[in-house]
C-alpha cells in the first residue's frame, strides 16, 4: 500500500483567476517557484507544480501555495492527482482536493464531460448518445470510439479512465546574469576603462560558464561622474561566453568613444542567453574499430556504475511498449 507521498510523482494544480493580466501572472509563477522548482504553465491562470520527493503531504503544499500566492489577493482552487487531467478535475472541484494515486477511475467517474476539452458540437453528439460523464465516457469501446471520434478521442478516453499522459513541461527559469563594478575610483583613459572592462567582464564569463549558458548580445552600461549612464546593446556574431571574444567585440565599440565627464561605474549583463553546449561526436571517426567502442563501453561503465544498454524497438500498439533496452555487448 503506497502513501501519498511515496509515489514517484504527484502533481499540483493551481487554478487562478483568468483573467490576470500576463505579467502578473509571470510573477505568480516566480511565486510558486518557492513550493516546487519544477512549474508547468499550462496557461495565464492554470500551472501544475511536480512534486516529486518534496518533503511534507499534499494539504500543506496547498497551505504552502496559498500563503506564497496570498499578496496577489487572486481567487484560487487546487487539486492534487498522479496526472494532470485528474488534478485539473480535482482543482475544478470546491475547496482544496486531493485525488489518492490509484483512485483517479473512480473519482473521475461521476463528474461531467464539460471538463475535457472538446468542441462543444462533440459534447452535444456525445450527449445524444446518452455519454454525460466521464464514466459514461470511459465505459465506452476504445476501438469505436476512436474510429468515430477521430484520435483526439484516445486522449479523451484516456483521461476519462484517470490514465492521462500528457507531459510535464517545467517552465525555463529565467537567469539574469551580469557583473558590475562601482565606487572603486573614476576612468579618464582608455586604458583604465579597458583594465577595468577585463576584470567586470571575467566575472560575468565565469557566471556564464557555471551555468553553462553562452550570450548572442551583451548590455554595456557605463556611468558617468555627473550622474548620466551611457548604455547600449552590442551583439555578438557567433554566440559565446569566452571573456576574450567578449572583450575583443567590446573594446572594439568602445574604440575611439568619447564621454563629457569621467566614467564612476561599469555594468555588462547577459543578453541573448542560449545552451553553452556543443554537439561533439562520441568516436573521432565514422567506422569506429571494435577496440575503441569497447574502451568506451569500459569507461562508461566506470563512470556511472551500470552496464551501457542497447534500445531496441519493436511492434506494439502503444508508443511506450514500442522500444525496451538490454545490455550492450560487442
Amino acid at each position: 500500500m503506497h502513501t501519498l507521498t511515496s509515489l514517484p510523482s504527484l502533481l499540483l494544480c493551481v487554478l487562478a483567476d483568468a483573467e490576470q493580466s500576463a505579467s502578473l501572472w509571470e510573477a505568480m509563477l516566480d511565486a510558486l517557484d518557492d513550493v516546487s522548482p519544477l512549474v508547468d504553465d499550462a496557461r495565464t491562470g492554470l500551472a501544475y507544480l511536480d512534486m516529486r520527493g518534496m518533503p511534507g503531504e499534499p494539504h500543506e503544499w496547498m497551505a504552502h501555495v496559498r500563503t506564497c500566492l496570498a499578496p496577489f489577493a487572486a481567487p484560487l482552487s487546487i487539486g492534487a492527482a498522479a496526472d494532470k487531467f485528474t488534478a485539473y478535475a480535482a482543482a475544478r472541484r470546491s475547496g482544496d482536493t486531493i485525488c489518492s494515486p490509484g483512485d483517479e477511475a473512480r473519482f473521475l467517474a461521476p463528474l461531467s464531460i464539460d471538463l475535457l476539452d472538446i468542441d462543444e458540437r462533440l459534447r452535444e453528439r456525445l450527449r445524444m448518445l446518452g455519454v454525460t460523464t466521464l464514466g459514461d465516457l470511459a465505459r465506452l469501446p476504445h476501438g469505436p470510439f476512436v474510429r468515430r471520434f477521430g484520435v483526439q478521442a484516445a486522449q479523451w478516453h484516456a483521461a476519462a479512465r484517470g490514465e492521462d499522459r500528457t507531459p510535464f513541461l517545467p517552465r525555463a527559469q529565467r537567469i539574469v546574469i551580469e557583473a558590475a563594478s562601482f565606487g572603486e575610483g573614476r576612468v579618464e583613459e582608455e586604458a583604465q576603462l579597458f583594465f577595468a572592462l577585463r576584470l567586470v567582464l571575467a566575472r560575468l564569463c565565469a557566471d556564464l560558464e557555471r551555468c553553462g549558458r553562452r550570450i548572442g548580445a551583451l548590455e554595456l552600461t557605463l556611468e558617468l561622474e555627473d550622474g548620466t549612464e551611457c548604455r547600449s546593446e552590442i551583439p555578438v556574431a557567433s554566440p559565446s561566453a569566452q571573456e576574450k571574444v567578449l572583450g575583443d567585440i567590446v573594446r572594439a565599440k568602445l574604440t575611439g568613444a568619447t564621454f563629457p565627464c569621467a566614467i564612476v561605474g561599469l555594468r555588462v549583463r547577459a543578453m541573448q542567453t542560449e545552451e553553452g553546449g556543443e554537439e561533439m561526436p562520441i568516436f573521432p571517426t565514422v567506422d569506429a574499430d571494435p577496440r575503441s567502442v569497447a574502451v568506451l563501453l569500459a569507461r562508461l561503465e566506470a563512470l556511472t556504475g551500470e552496464t551501457p544498454q542497447r534500445a531496441r524497438t519493436r511492434a506494439a500498439h502503444a508508443l511506450e511498449r514500442r522500444f525496451w533496452y538490454e545490455p550492450w555487448k560487442l
